[in-house]
């Protein structure tokens, strides 16, 4: 049976551009960093600087939105939704996901 609201925590490191993916299909993401000293980068593409955005310490960033037409979800299951990297040390970055 696919989740409704599930958290998972990933590790990172500042040379890896790790896929954050979905567990199951899903409408909304948050990724929140954990990391009270270091940035986490995001990444829409990994080789793509020009895609990048800074995710401070302690803060998150909200992915959703209303799900695609013919009602099939925002995320499909094992979808990346983005690629995350340390600017230094591991992290972590939490993922919430939700239906």
């Amino acid at each position: 049976m696919q989740g409704v609201y599930e958290k998972k925590r990933w590790t990172l490191d500042a040379i890896t551009w790790t896929p954050i993916t979905a567990p199951y299909d899903c409408n909304t993401v948050t990724l929140r960093n954990l990391d009270s000293v270091n940035n986490i980068k995001l990444r829409t593409q990994s080789g793509d600087a020009n895609t990048e955005d800074i995710l401070t310490p302690d803060l998150q960033e909200h992915l959703g939105g209303p799900s695609q037409p013919g009602g099939s979800f925002r995320f499909s299951k094992a979808q990346t939704v983005v690629f995350a990297q340390t600017v230094a040390g591991t992290g972590p970055l939490l993922a919430t996901y939700l239906v």
